[in-house]
């Protein structure tokens, strides 16, 4: 069982070895790992998410398993005109096919109820997240 819910300063952690294991994972083959992997640690290092969780203009969502582990994590930001882009949304592996992403993406909408879309942001490649 998985429950969503927001991101809290204790995620931060957790949070950063997913993006970091998803990253090397799904963008190696696209970028090549050491380009990846750079990249990887400048986006994903602890300060740089805790950042954008004091950003009251970014909401981060986590999808917790109920031994406290974390399955998924999703990312949104709100611009000065009030759009809406879905900049990150990565999910374990375990965990594909079950629903997860769809739930993490629901609850990015749930909380930007109102607005008219969302984009949705993603890497050249990335065809997975496009299906």
């Amino acid at each position: 069982m998985v429950h969503i819910r927001a991101m809290a300063k204790n995620d931060i952690a957790a949070v950063s070895r997913l993006l970091g294991q998803s990253w090397r994972r799904t963008y190696s083959p696209i970028m090549g790992e050491d380009t990846v992997a750079r990249l990887s640690d400048e986006k994903h290092a602890p300060e740089k998410l805790a950042a954008e969780l004091a950003d009251d203009d970014k909401m981060s969502f986590v999808a917790e398993r109920t031994d406290g582990s974390i399955a998924g994590y999703a990312m949104a930001a709100m611009d000065g005109d009030g759009d809406v882009t879905l900049n990150r949304l990565h999910v374990e592996p375990a965990e594909f096919g079950m629903g997860l992403a769809v739930d993490l993406l629901h609850a990015v909408l749930a909380a930007h109820a109102g607005i008219p879309s969302i984009a949705l942001e993603v890497i050249e490649g990335n065809d997975r997240a496009i299906a």
